[in-house]
């Protein structure tokens, strides 16, 4: 069990580190802004793999939308450059970490100022 899940970690990274630059070279050609692959979580069969994508300049949804249309793309290419069974189908999501650190920024920022909370959505 414990090689599976370095196995899962190895793969995982090594899938990021081979589509991060195609993701941003698809982003610089479709005028999206910049986007950055900021996570792969893979299954523990290794079948599917959730990539999440953060994005400035442009809108999260039209990126994801982007990218998932081009994830067949990216997934052949994976294919070539992987030494795997079987390349996982990719799963593209956007990543909301950066807008919960701000969120919880102005929580802080209204703690220290003695002001009103803002309203979570």
């Amino acid at each position: 069990m414990g090689q599976e899940f370095g196995r899962k970690l190895r793969v995982a990274e090594q899938i990021k580190r081979e589509l991060a630059p195609l993701v941003s070279r698809t982003a610089q050609d479709a005028r999206l802004g910049l986007v950055t692959v900021t996570a792969v979580d893979l299954t523990a069969d290794l079948h599917d793999a959730k990539v999440y994508v953060s994005c400035l300049g442009g809108s999260a949804q039209e990126v994801v939308a982007r990218l998932q249309r081009a994830a067949g793309c990216f997934r052949t290419v994976l294919a070539r450059r992987l030494s795997l069974r079987a390349v996982p189908r990719l799963l593209i999501h956007h990543d909301e970490t950066l807008e919960r650190v701000e969120r919880l920024a102005a929580l802080l920022k209204g703690a220290d100022s003695g002001g009103e909370f803002p309203r979570s959505r």
